[in-house]
């Protein structure tokens, strides 16, 4: 059961909001947006939710009968849905609400109030791969350093920075370990490197463009004492939200499908409760995740030639056709820089080569030959639409994405023959724990409107929802 609205409940518009120029994409689908004042980051919405926020100071009562008396019919069940969301986002404030709220008596409870002093035999370690990192380092350790369940050790692996984020580190965080790589090793590399240095049974590993919630660790850790066969844990997954919208979820994980890239997990979504029972997740994000001894003994490190991009989606289906499992901590909270730390021309040549390289790496069968279809006519598409627009920039990294892949395709070959798991045991990488949900625009911002409450937000409230409680196949 979700949190319920109660119909006394006087919301207010937040003054730390603002309404900014509307764009009519079609004379029937007026858009609206909201921005932070802050960081500018902005929220679309639609006519109804406009409606409802012009109506306010109200209560959920107030604005149905207005609404009704007006002509132009608003359910209670979709008031309160708005309300909750704009509430639950930042958009609106509330004086005398009473929230009831029994999500507190479900796995919740037994999955965050586990005494984590009853087994602090473990060690943790906490790994952060850094590259001209001075924006984002010292507010990285100092939360790190801040949190309720200290780490035994801090280990930095920095990719040759040229800037002051040694300097940084140095000065401020004395405690800290450093390796100094002497070229750009890349993602991969980097967080190996920094897992084979430490000591810990339980290793975080970090990207530099991070704040931790203090109870971060605390949270991750009491997930993995919660699991009752810590045999098969390979990884801890947390809730990683927008830095510049910090209501947002920038992902629990993530996935691929047959189109586009490979998109985090929950994107974009407002988290109202839903995530109390969530157990299980299909992927691990690399730039947050916590990751067993005995797990990464077993499935082995990132695969380097990667270098960065799709490097944790390659290891989490090794961990899937390990026989292990990727468990979910969405308590766990720390909020992300959401693009702040990858060039994008080198990002493009990456990603277009590691997710074609995925492919021929694991798929077999009827899957090998749609994803490998679909990718292929999409990176033609690309092509010619840069060619069109005179990118003649992006051409180039395209061009090196498939030499480079080409140039991979021994080692492609050999995994593959080592890898005797069936076509249908892989397929089932694509369908493990929850659903995938994203919910952001083109331009990525979050969305609250008719369509993600009926679509989504609707269906996380059904008597008796719950998030799957063990990893399960949905086609």
């Amino acid at each position: 059961m979700l949190p319920q609205i109660d119909n006394t409940d006087i919301f207010h518009f937040n003054p730390a909001y603002c309404f900014i120029d509307t764009q009519n994409t079609s004379t029937d689908n007026v858009k609206f947006f909201l921005e932070y004042i802050a960081t500018g980051g902005k929220i679309q919405t639609d006519e109804t939710g406009k409606r409802i926020i012009d109506m306010l100071p109200s209560s959920p009562e107030k604005i149905v009968e207005t609404a009704n008396s007006t002509s132009s019919y608003l359910s209670p069940q979709l008031v309160h849905f708005y309300l909750l969301l704009f509430w639950k986002a930042g958009v609106l404030t509330r004086e005398s609400i009473s929230i009831i709220d029994n999500s507190k008596q479900n796995d919740k409870e037994t999955i965050i109030t586990h005494p984590y002093s009853t087994d602090r035999s473990l060690r943790i370690s906490v790994v952060i791969v850094t590259f001209f990192g001075k924006k984002f380092i010292r507010q990285n350790l100092e939360s790190v350093y801040a949190q309720t369940l200290p780490a035994d050790e801090v280990i930095v692996v920095d990719n040759a920075s040229k800037d002051e984020t040694l300097d940084i580190i140095r000065d401020n965080f004395p405690n800290t370990t450093v390796i100094k790589n002497p070229v750009n090793y890349h993602y991969a590399k980097a967080v190996n490197i920094g897992v084979k240095s430490s000591s810990g049974d339980l290793v975080i590993i970090l990207n530099q463009d991070l704040v931790l919630e203090k109870d971060f660790i605390e949270k991750l850790h009491l997930r993995y004492l919660a699991e009752e066969d810590k045999n098969k844990a390979a990884a801890i997954v947390p809730q990683m939200r927008f830095n510049k919208m910090r209501t947002f979820i920038n992902g629990i994980g993530n996935f691929i499908t047959e189109k586009n890239w490979g998109s985090d997990n929950y994107f974009c979504v407002v988290d109202i409760g839903q995530f109390d029972s969530l157990k299980y997740v299909g992927s691990a994000c690399f730039g947050a995740v916590m990751v067993t001894r005995s797990g990464w003994e077993a499935i082995g490190p990132l695969d380097e030639i990667n270098r960065s991009f799709y490097e944790d989606t390659d290891w989490s289906i090794r961990v899937h056709l390990g026989g292990m499992k990727i468990l979910a901590a969405p308590q766990a909270i720390v909020y992300h820089e959401f693009g702040g730390s990858y060039p994008s021309g080198l990002k493009l040549k990456l990603v277009a080569r590691n997710r074609m390289r995925f492919v021929l790496k694991h798929l077999k069968g009827k899957a090998l030959k749609l994803y490998f279809t679909k990718y292929l006519k999409q990176d033609i598409k690309n092509v010619l639409s840069f060619l069109r627009s005179r990118s003649y920039r992006n051409i180039y990294y395209y061009m090196m994405a498939y030499l480079r892949l080409t140039a991979d395709l021994p080692g492609i070959f050999r995994y593959r023959s080592r890898n005797k798991h069936d076509e249908e045991f892989i397929a089932h990488f694509f369908t493990k724990a929850a659903p995938y949900v994203a919910l952001g625009n083109k331009e990525l911002n979050p969305v609250i409107d008719l369509y993600t409450i009926r679509s989504y937000y609707y269906f996380t409230q059904q008597e008796g929802f719950v998030y799957p409680t063990e990893p399960i196949v949905y086609i």
